[in-house]
């Protein structure tokens, strides 16, 4: 789990799903305002043991240790977050992650092969129980495929260039009699 100390990453039901699922789960995110503090305190707090570790905040270097040495990424959001660097980051490092079809979830993991999306925590469950399923080396593969630095920049000067064409293809504006000076 990675992320901000907040309800609507779901640390909560990561804590529950990984111990479904049997596995150990080490918590790495920030916890810097108030209502960070107050939701790790109710809901993360007690459930906190042997096999549930908060880490804190975690640099860059830590996180891409921590990440490399993992089974999964377990990142069962509940909110649409619009692009989800973290999910990328894992599947960098070669990390598969199971989650949840949120936001922009679905356009960055493929099912059965980057990793596993479900809605419920059953779903979660069956996901960290089939890792042995995924192609590690696809992960990182998928990654500069798809959303390496040279690819993006090659969809935005193709998205551009589409615009650019499609606003001269129009004849220009007709303006009204009256504007003509």
């Amino acid at each position: 789990m990675l992320g901000r100390m907040v309800a609507n990453k779901g640390v909560h039901r990561a804590v529950a799903v990984a111990r479904a699922a049997g596995i150990p789960l080490k918590i790495a995110a920030k916890m810097r305002e108030p209502d960070e503090h107050a939701y790790f305190a109710e809901f993360v707090e007690p459930h906190l043991g042997d096999d549930v570790i908060y880490l804190g905040e975690v640099d860059a270097d830590g996180k891409r240790e921590l990440l490399a040495s993992a089974a999964a990424l377990l990142n069962p959001i509940s909110w649409r977050e619009p692009f989800g660097m973290a999910m990328l980051e894992s599947l960098a490092c070669g990390t598969p992650v199971v989650g949840c079809p949120q936001g922009a979830a679905p356009e960055i993991v493929e099912h059965g092969v980057t990793g596993f999306l479900g809605d419920s925590d059953a779903e979660l469950v069956a996901g960290l129980r089939s890792l042995d399923q995924i192609d590690r080396a696809v992960c990182r593969q998928q990654v500069r495929e798809r959303f390496s630095v040279e690819r993006m920049v090659d969809g935005y000067l193709r998205l551009f260039e589409r615009r650019r064409k499609g606003a001269t293809s129009h004849s220009p504006p007709q303006r009204h009699p009256a504007a003509l000076g």
